[in-house]
């Protein structure tokens, strides 16, 4: 009886049904040993189809190097996801990749995708890149998809991408990139950063800044702040100028901050605008401070203020004004006193906050602007820190708003600043509550214009301590009728 012969695959078999002892079919190729493999010319390879690529090994796959890239694309589409990962990638065409199957691109391994060349990528469409998975996805070569090429990579796997691939990207990559794709970068948390804290923030375009999410620039890195450029901050969104936190307040350099479009300073967090940093606090343009809230002013802190010019005082609102902590208000100082519009000021503590050296900061202009509601809040202390030339600046109806017990505070050396008009203009509860030091140094002129119902309500010591030439000035019956015996021997000379 006959016996068939055993198949011995040479250069000259083919692959078909396998009926013939030179015809090898599917079945026969899945018996192929190495050297079966390493025999298979190129010619031969280009016949293959996806059954028999189907029953690889990724053992058998080394040994079939040399004719990989003449195996057909739809042929290795029948390899198994088992089998796919002993795949050589970079030996692969731009022909043989994309016939490749979605469930094979997520069966590479991150090994793999780390092999895709520039020119290769250019080949692959956004599905496949797709379905990379998240594991893998850490291999790939992101300075690979150059330009525009990087928009093929979904947005959906702009989430998957490492901090480090993130950094990669180059501005070219990053000026192409759309909302979508931006927005996918993830933030993470404190303890946990997401892949944006790896963006080159300083790479953006302008345009590219105002697609962010707030979220996601909230979520940027001191680092990442630091780096932002006027331009960039000019082009923060309102939604992200809200979301600023006072932490990136103090990562924000200080050319940074005044970039902030003035009409966006209302937007800022009361925490962010505290949390501003003297210097920078200072570099605000006046545009920017007559912006600034009743809201955010209680905010603001005595270190803030004091770095201010008094450009910037006057450009506060009344109300940002009238919202100033006492804290604050201690800020002011001599530089930018100057400023301040007495008027504005609550009756809530400021006026009494300032501080006597403060006072003696203001312009004669400013005293003069001080209101009667203003003046009613004056201290024996604020008024003796005046200078002469101050307290003759006080507006008359202003002047008889100071209470009985302010007036005490005129000190031997200011008092002397009140002019007629304003000595005329004392109430009587004034005129008695003036003492025997002030009344001592004031002059004949100013005596000489005290109505008689002041003159009444002068304290004994007070007429007591006149000069002679002042006494003289004293015409009242009511003198000799009621205080005779108070007067001194010179004084009663003097009348008699």
């Amino acid at each position: 009886m006959a016996t068939t012969p055993a198949k011995k695959f040479t250069a000259s078999s083919t692959f078909s049904d396998g009926v013939e002892i030179n015809e090898f079919s599917a079945a026969d190729f899945a018996k192929f040993s190495a050297a079966d493999f390493a025999i298979i010319t190129t010619a031969q390879a280009a016949t293959l189809t996806p059954d028999y690529l189907a029953t690889l090994k990724a053992a058998s796959i080394p040994s079939l190097a040399k004719v990989l890239s003449k195996i057909t694309g739809g042929a290795l589409a029948g390899m198994t996801t088992a089998a796919i990962s002993s795949l050589p990638i970079a030996t692969l065409t731009t022909d043989q990749l994309p016939a490749l199957s979605l469930d094979q691109f997520a069966a590479l391994s991150s090994a793999q995708v780390a092999a895709f060349t520039s020119k290769q990528l250019v080949a692959i469409d956004s599905e496949h890149l797709g379905a990379i998975s998240a594991k893998s996805l850490v291999g790939l070569n992101i300075a690979n998809l150059k330009g525009d090429l990087i928009n093929t990579l979904p947005a959906t796997q702009f989430a998957n991408l490492t901090q480090t691939q993130v950094g990669l990207l180059t501005a070219a990559q990053l000026t192409t990139l759309d909302a979508e794709h931006l927005n996918a970068l993830t933030v993470g948390t404190i303890k946990a950063p997401g892949n944006i804290a790896g963006l080159k923030v300083a790479l953006l375009v302008s345009d590219n800044i105002s697609k962010l999410l707030p979220e996601q620039v909230t979520g940027l890195t001191s680092t990442q702040l630091a780096a932002f450029t006027t331009v960039q901050v000019a082009n923060l969104t309102d939604d992200q100028i809200s979301a600023l936190s006072s932490t990136q307040a103090l990562s924000l350099s200080s050319k940074a901050i005044p970039a902030i479009p003035a009409s966006k300073i209302e937007l800022l967090s009361g925490d962010f605008i505290k949390a501003i940093p003297s210097a920078s606090f200072k570099a605000l343009p006046t545009s920017a401070i007559e912006k600034i809230t009743a809201d955010q002013s209680p905010m603001l802190t005595s270190a803030q203020i004091n770095a201010l010019t008094s450009a910037q005082i006057d450009k506060l609102s009344a109300d940002a004004t009238a919202a100033l902590t006492i804290q604050a208000i201690a800020g002011l100082n001599k530089a930018n006193m100057t400023g301040l519009n007495l008027s504005e000021l609550n009756g809530n503590g400021q006026l009494a906050a300032l501080k006597p050296a403060q006072y003696a900061f203001l312009s004669t202009a400013q005293i003069n602007g001080l209101d009667a509601d203003g003046a009613s809040l004056l201290t024996p202390t604020t008024i003796s820190a005046l200078t002469s030339a101050q307290i003759g600046a006080i507006n008359t109806l202003t002047l008889q708003s100071i209470t009985a017990e302010a007036i005490v505070g005129l000190s031997s050396k200011n008092v002397i600043g009140l002019g007629t008009a304003q000595i005329v203009a004392l109430t009587e509860e004034q005129a008695g509550a003036l003492t025997a030091a002030q009344a001592k140094v004031m002059t004949s002129t100013q005596i000489d214009k005290l109505e008689s119902v002041d003159i009444l309500a002068l304290q004994p010591a007070t007429i007591a301590a006149l000069t002679p030439a002042a006494f003289a000035k004293l015409d009242s019956a009511e003198v000799w009728q009621n205080k005779l015996k108070y007067l001194k021997k010179s004084q009663r000379k003097i009348k008699l």
